[in-house]
């Protein structure tokens, strides 16, 4: 059987389309109503299985759209979405001409049953499980379809803000216990000035400066950088985007006018395509490390010098000892 699914969601038509080949089935897709019914005229399949509410054009115009085309109209029509505002989608739905309305989730066993089982009403010609007349006039289509996306429209709206206010949540969360952190986390963008995107807030007891610093001004980071080391923080960078990861250390001026030593280690992060969508790194201070490494350095410079000029006393010694002996066997030589 060939079956149509027109799905927005890249995820659900996925597994939507491993189910239906599963059985046995031809799947052509459509992300939403207007490729599908494009589709649909193209390759006229025996079954559409279609979500409600996509962009372009939703599942009940493209409904309309199908029972009113005289090639398409006597095809299968099946919806398959979630339901916002009671059973109003599946009594629209039917009302327009759809053979079944089941909604989402649905375990892919169980999906299948049901798809199955309105196919059997449809071949035995029984009467739909939720009989209706067919919506025909414009006006009453448009008023009842305003109705339902309306309040479908609302409860996405009410969805968003509620995920708003927990991703909210999450982040504050997330730099309380960042903020305990030694290391310093960030993100950046992939396209050059390299903008911050996120910051944790530890940042401050580190550098002096405020997250809004670095966020706010796209260059703010890298004016920082000790003039000596732009030049080769941005050639090592360069680099990033062939190993896709990198070690950096540097100098940055804090807020208070003095230098401190950080060194980060960043990753590029690539999406399924290869394509870098995004830079995460973490900051660390070093500058008790570089202090106590040039303080070994010096030290190194002074026990050479201390050497070279051990060794070269203990040539003049030799050479004076030499002289001495060499004295004294003259002085043998008087005596006898």
């Amino acid at each position: 059987m060939r079956i149509l699914i027109v799905e927005d969601n890249a995820d659900d038509r996925r597994l939507m389309r491993y189910n239906l080949v599963y059985h046995g089935n031809e799947v052509i897709e459509a992300s939403d109503g207007l490729e599908g019914l494009e589709k649909a005229k193209a390759h006229k399949p025996d079954l559409i299985i279609s979500d409600a509410l996509m962009p372009k054009m939703d599942g009940f115009q493209f409904l309309r759209a199908v029972r009113q085309d005289k090639a398409l109209k006597k095809i299968p029509f099946v919806f398959y979405s979630a339901v916002y505002t009671g059973h109003d989608e599946a009594r629209l739905a039917i009302s327009l001409g759809a053979d079944e309305f089941i909604i989402k989730p649905k375990e892919p066993a169980e999906f299948w049953d049901e798809i199955n089982s309105t196919l059997d009403v449809l071949s035995l010609q029984r009467e739909k499980p939720v009989p209706a007349e067919i919506i025909k006039e414009d006006h009453e289509f448009l008023e009842k379809y305003s109705q339902v996306v309306a309040a479908k429209l609302e409860e996405k709206i009410m969805e968003l803000e509620k995920a708003k206010k927990d991703i909210s949540t999450v982040q504050q969360r997330l730099q309380y216990l960042l903020s305990y952190a030694p290391a310093v986390i960030y993100s950046m963008e992939v396209e050059p000035p390299h903008a911050i995107t996120f910051i944790s807030d530890n940042i401050t007891a580190i550098t002096g400066y405020e997250v809004i610093n670095f966020m706010e001004s796209k260059n703010f980071r890298s004016d920082n950088i000790h003039p000596e080391d732009r030049g080769r923080i941005s050639d090592e960078f360069n680099l990033l985007f062939e190993k896709g990861q990198g070690i950096f250390e540097y100098r940055f001026k804090r807020s208070d006018g003095t230098y401190i030593w950080l060194m980060d280690d960043i990753r590029l992060v690539r999406d399924e395509n290869g394509k870098p969508v995004e830079i995460v790194g973490s900051t660390i201070d070093i500058t008790g490390r570089k202090e106590a490494e040039e303080d070994t350095r010096k030290r190194i410079e002074e026990l050479e010098r201390f050497y070279e000029a051990s060794i070269g006393r203990e040539l003049k010694m030799k050479e004076l000892k030499h002289e001495i002996e060499k004295l004294k066997a003259e002085l043998e030589r008087y005596k006898k």
